[in-house]
């Protein structure tokens, strides 16, 4: 079996690749992948190797409720070479993350690969939506001595990591709720090429916003002090 991977992020060691990494993982090992980049245009080459395929796979963030540009831009050249494809129609499945809790919030992302597959002439299967995507990538291998060691943000991470876990064996929905279980099931239907309507997760953590936010805004301060700025810097107006 053929599968085509495509990663829909613009940024490297994102969620979106953590994803298809860990279904490969739960494919079987005689699987042919064909990993996809989007940050550069396709080539025609790499178009028609994706036509070869069994299955097509897309990871992606949410960007303003639908996807990235450069993964818009790789459907697009795709699809105005689809009609040349190999008779077999080319099933697809989807996985949106966004950094809402709520992973309802994913569903027009969905919608609009399911609209681009039939428009395509594929055959769609189904789709998952995660929210909260940005704590898939929160270390959970540091121990606190050695977090304690470095700064309180990192602390910050790995307790937030404890708590927004996807791969609780002891919670009592999995299948609402577990990562693992979910991508387990997206795995076995890739190879046995159903799809049963798209599923929708999210961290196996009581929806108590205010504390939800707070862990979301570490995150932010995180994200300022990597790039040489201080929280006092964003919103200024340089002349």
């Amino acid at each position: 079996m053929k599968i085509a991977m495509i990663n829909g992020s613009p940024r490297t060691n994102s969620a979106s690749e953590f994803i298809l990494n860990y279904v490969k993982d739960k494919l079987p090992a005689e699987s042919e992948i064909l990993h996809i980049d989007t940050v550069t245009p396709l080539s025609p080459e790499t178009v028609s190797q994706i036509l070869l395929c069994d299955c097509i796979v897309i990871a992606s963030p949410l960007y303003i409720d639908a996807l990235p540009s450069s993964l818009l831009d790789a459907m697009d050249k795709i699809c105005n070479v689809s009609g040349n494809r190999r008779a077999n129609r080319i099933s697809v499945y989807a996985v949106i993350n966004c950094a809402f809790y709520e992973s309802h919030n994913n569903h027009h992302a969905l919608e609009i690969i399911e609209n681009w597959s039939k428009h395509c002439g594929f055959d769609w299967k189904r789709g998952v939506g995660i929210g909260a995507g940005g704590f898939l990538l929160m270390g959970s291998t540091q121990n606190v001595e050695e977090v304690g060691k470095k700064n309180i943000w990192t602390f910050v991470r790995v307790v937030a990591r404890t708590f927004f876990s996807y791969d609780n064996p002891f919670r009592k929905k999995p299948f609402a709720k577990g990562f693992n279980f979910t991508m387990q099931s997206l795995a076995d239907d890739i190879v046995g090429n159903t799809g049963n309507g798209n599923v929708y997760i999210r961290p196996y953590f009581p929806k108590i916003t205010v504390l939800y936010n707070l862990m979301t805004n570490f995150s932010f301060i995180l994200m300022i002090k990597s790039n040489g700025l201080k929280i006092k810097d964003i919103g200024r107006k340089d002349l």
